[in-house]
């Protein structure tokens, strides 16, 4: 198995796009049999109006026909998330695609905070040939669990986890921060019963801290690409300095599933009160933006108008 980790710039759509090639290549060459790319992985993600026409640059490039090819060429499967614009909208998809050309298309079924403001929610379609999909805070989430079939043999997932903005004198807030995203894969493998390949970015984002404030700050895109066995435990890791990298291993997957135990709330770990208070604010905030936006950013002026 194979987790991509990447060093991104932000909105650079051509730049990204060649960097991610080049390490599917060196994956690939190293037989890796499936290869994950991180959330948002020709562009990551800030709250920055370059953002606004990711989803048009990435449908210039024809994604799902070059990672097509790749995978037939190769013999693997390639998991990838991308902004990407479906009849009059853009969703984070998560693009399964298998050599045979069959795919599993997964549109990420909530944004998380600011996200909201550049595509809208999407689907629950998350298994394909016992292979499940989840992206960044969908693994912090009771349904997700529930949503993954009885025969999951692994799991594909993605995140694009920033930190607090840099400066921030809240250190326990970023510590808190540091360790959730470490945790997450983790607990959600022992959750499943199942492993969990996790490609991360790495590298800084700049944009505006919230939805009320104008103020722009720098955040570090956390990282921590990890492999991890059904057990929950790490087998393997990438650390921020390690920068564009791939993270291979090889997975033992099992037939044998113990009983999940499946947290009765919303989340899947009591969440601090600033994270939910950003949940409800920016995402309310970021659709209402959305729904207004939603044309310009699909490229459709006549309708925009």
């Amino acid at each position: 198995m194979a987790a991509v980790q990447l060093n991104a710039e932000l909105g650079n759509i051509r730049l990204n796009f060649s960097k991610a090639i080049g390490l599917i290549r060196r994956a690939a060459e190293s037989r890796a049999k499936i290869i994950v790319l991180p959330e948002f992985f020709t562009s990551a993600i800030a709250f920055n109006p370059v953002m606004e026409e990711v989803a048009q640059r990435n449908k210039e490039l024809n994604i799902p026909q070059r990672l097509s090819e790749l995978s037939s060429r190769y013999g693997c499967i390639v998991a990838s998330s991308y902004l990407n614009i479906i009849s009059e909208d853009v969703y984070n998809t998560m693009l399964l695609q298998f050599p045979n050309g069959d795919q599993l298309i997964h549109n990420k079924d909530i944004p998380t905070q600011f996200e909201n403001r550049y595509y809208t929610g999407g689907d629950h379609n998350r298994n394909k040939n016992g292979i499940g999909v989840a992206l960044c805070w969908e693994m912090l989430r009771s349904e997700t669990v529930r949503q993954m079939p009885s025969d999951l043999k692994i799991v594909a997932a993605g995140s694009c986890w920033w930190d607090v903005p840099n400066g921030s004198t809240d250190i326990d807030l970023k510590s808190y921060n540091h360790e959730l995203n470490y945790k997450t894969p983790s607990r959600f493998a022992a959750l499943l019963g199942a492993p969990v390949i996790h490609a991360s970015h790495v590298g800084m984002i700049t944009g505006f801290r919230n939805s009320t404030s104008n103020t722009i700050v720098s955040r570090q895109l956390l990282g921590k690409t990890q492999i991890v066995n059904q057990a929950g435990e790490i087998q393997k890791q990438l650390e921020i300095s390690d920068g564009d990298e791939i993270l291979l291993d090889e997975v033992e997957i099992s037939q044998i599933r113990k009983g999940r135990k499946i947290p009765p709330g919303f989340w899947t770990v009591e969440l601090p009160l600033q994270y939910l208070e950003a949940w409800d604010r920016e995402n309310r905030s970021g659709q209402e933006y959305y729904y207004r936006n939603r044309y310009r950013m699909i490229g459709n002026p006549a309708a925009a108008a």
